[in-house]
């Protein structure tokens, strides 16, 4: 790691307060515009505005986990969101990880490892037996990451299948 480096002791990884929901929607908009893809990219306020609503609510229950900077600046870096999984007897509880995402300018310095040693540890606390997510199919980036910080973790036992909106609403139908 270069002079440019971030160490883990000059990081922390806490859970994100309402003032953090701007850099938050910040990096996910970043990350969004390089992954592209078909669906429109959200403005950053109404980002920030559904984690300030709606984040950690019994209408959507969810943690988030931020790495920053350790000095009183406290700038963001990256964010991880966990969120419950209920499991039935013989697979037991997990937590599901939705989003781990690292401002681009500061990948590849140990800020997504940290980011997922946190949301590892918080699946112990909970007395999880798993912590679970998903990959886009094409971000060779990221499923590489996930293979170097947990090896042999991909698991081709289960297929993720998605009804976005418009399905939703011809699948409500009776």
């Amino acid at each position: 790691m270069g002079s440019s480096g971030v160490t883990s002791d000059d990081l922390m990884v806490r859970s994100a307060e309402p003032d953090d929901h701007s850099a938050i929607a910040k990096i996910y908009c970043e990350y969004l515009r390089r992954l592209g893809g078909e669906d429109p990219i959200p403005e950053e306020c109404a980002v920030a505005d559904a984690l300030t609503q709606d984040a950690g609510t019994p209408r959507l229950p969810m943690e988030c986990l931020v790495a920053c900077t350790s000095d009183k600046k406290s700038v963001v870096l990256g964010f991880a969101i966990i969120t419950p999984m209920f499991g039935l007897p013989g697979r037991g509880d997990a937590l599901s990880l939705r989003h781990l995402v690292v401002a681009q300018d500061h990948r590849r310095r140990g800020i997504g490892r940290l980011l997922m040693a946190r949301a590892a540890a918080r699946a112990v606390e909970l007395k999880c037996r798993r912590l679970e997510w998903t990959v886009a199919r094409l971000d060779l980036d990221t499923r590489a990451f996930f293979e170097m910080v947990v090896p042999d973790s991909f698991r081709l036992n289960e297929l993720t299948y998605i009804a976005d909106f418009a399905d939703l609403l011809v699948l409500a139908k009776p």
